[in-house]
């Protein structure tokens, strides 16, 4: 390198041994000087996938093309000021600069996922899922083969390079006749398939954790077995990011783990206080805790296909209003053509809400819920309750308690939360032991406008990170 230094990186290699490649990862220090420059982005949630792969798949005429970036960062050259950010000595004494964006700069991700979606901003027909370097199409041939040509066409005039066709194959793809196309696109389909760590079989419409993501759980476990009484912090951020993450594609609940998750929760807060601590300090490693892990690896390496998703019906399921107080609780259950009301008071005062609600709700449960309902929309007015129903581990010990006993009780029902305005609770009067008339149309309505406001997050959310828009506003 030559010029001035304004960046430097240090950096460790990564034996890639199934494509037989040492990949380099480097740990730059010039976050502050990006962090303004980089587009904002946003990541699928891997539930809404599902869903949507849930529906797609249910038409017999639907396929699913995926695509993959070679060397995706390979693929962005640096400019010299850039490169002049991420130096570093050699052995020989001398000073080199990096020419391509390096894998472990914090905002690379940002800049492969906003370029990603840019090549995808165009009027697309068919559901696009995209991760990174990871590009998916699934809907009818003809729709997929549409969006697909203009995603081919697009790489092309960039000089994007794809792992499944080559520059040349593209060319010859994009100068066939419609007919061909479709025929080209369709064979591109396979029945079963893995796409981000998730093994799907297009036919039997089930999901399971992919054959690497399971090499990867058993070296994990080969390395807890190893452990003693410490861990080293980074050790303990892998374990539990891959198990959560398994969790949440295997459909393994780990509501029993709670002792874990706040240990672990209160580990980070400690490491947080002092971001050297990641790397100085090891860790006790309770014993009950380590217990827990291995009972969780367990659970996970069943690896038993589930479905892509639950079928989420238009009409209202079985809706469960509740509240509570602090002397009780109160609930109404509402179908199309019946309803039923249960109510009860506490042994003793309950004074919080965090305590109250979800014992309400459990209550309301046990009483009102019958083993043969397959989804219930729960509406509360508790809205750290609604919140906490979408995580796979809960911070709260109430609200872990109150999915993880459903759970127990009721294992193949599930349990929709969606939050409720307190003024348009008709439970609210019941939970307080007050005489009111129950308006059973009100309930019916809220009903009605809470499942279709649960339904649209479901299917077209969450978004999780950055920003809310598929779309960037320039055009490459």
């Amino acid at each position: 390198h030559r010029g001035p230094i304004r960046g430097s990186v240090y950096g460790f290699k990564v034996s890639e041994v199934a494509k037989n490649r040492v990949r380099p990862v480097w740990n730059c220090y010039i976050k502050e000087f990006f962090k303004d420059k980089v587009p904002h982005y946003h990541m699928q949630s891997p539930k809404r996938i599902f869903q949507k792969l849930m529906t797609i798949s249910g038409d017999n005429e639907s396929i699913f093309v995926q695509f993959d970036f070679a060397s995706f960062y390979d693929q962005f050259k640096l400019s010299q000021e850039i490169s002049s950010h991420f130096c570093f000595k050699g052995r020989d004494n001398e000073v080199y600069a990096l020419s391509r964006l390096p894998m472990g700069f914090s905002l690379a991700c940002a800049i492969a996922q906003s370029t990603t979606w840019q090549l995808l901003n165009f009027d697309r027909r068919s559901e696009v899922f995209t991760c990174i370097d990871n590009v998916a199409f699934a809907g009818s041939v003809r729709d997929v083969t549409e969006d697909v040509t203009n995603f081919l066409r697009r790489c092309s005039l960039v000089g994007a390079t794809l792992n499944e066709v080559s520059q040349q194959q593209i060319l010859e793809f994009l100068d066939q006749p419609d007919d061909r196309k479709l025929r080209q696109v369709k064979n591109w389909h396979q029945d079963e398939f893995t796409f981000l760590g998730v093994k799907y079989n297009w036919v039997a419409r089930t999901r399971a954790i992919s054959d690497k993501t399971m090499d990867k759980l058993n070296a994990a476990k080969r390395c807890l077995d190893t452990l003693g009484v410490s861990i080293a912090p980074r050790q303990l951020a892998t374990l539990i990011g891959i198990l959560r993450y398994a969790s949440m594609v295997s459909d393994v609940t780990v509501f029993d783990k709670f002792d874990l998750m706040a240990w672990s929760r209160r580990v980070g807060a400690y490491l947080q206080e002092d971001l050297r601590r990641w790397d100085l300090e090891p860790l006790v490693f309770p014993a009950d805790c380590k217990s827990l892990m291995l009972e969780w690896f367990a659970n996970v390496l069943r690896n038993t296909p589930v479905a892509i998703a639950q079928f989420l019906p238009r009409t209202v399921p079985t809706t469960l209003i509740t509240d509570a107080s602090g002397n009780g609780w109160g609930a109404v259950r509402v179908n199309a053509d019946s309803y039923e009301t249960a109510q009860g008071v506490w042994r003793s005062e309950i004074r919080s809400s965090v305590r109250a609600e979800p014992e309400g709700v459990l209550q309301a449960a046990y009483k009102l819920i019958q083993d043969e309902d397959r989804l219930v929309l729960v509406l509360t007015d508790h809205k750290p309750l609604v919140y906490a129903s979408q995580s796979i581990a809960p911070r709260s010990f109430y609200y872990n308690e109150l999915l993880r006993k459903l759970k127990l009780r009721f294992p193949n029902t599930r349990f929709i939360f969606q939050f409720l305005p307190g003024v348009d609770n008709v439970a609210d009067a019941m939970s307080r032991n007050q005489e009111e008339q129950l308006d059973i149309v009100k309930a019916r309505r809220f009903a009605g406008m809470g499942w279709s406001t649960a339904l649209s997050y479901i299917v077209n959310g969450p978004l999780c990170l950055k920003c809310l828009s598929p779309t960037l506003p320039w055009q490459v």
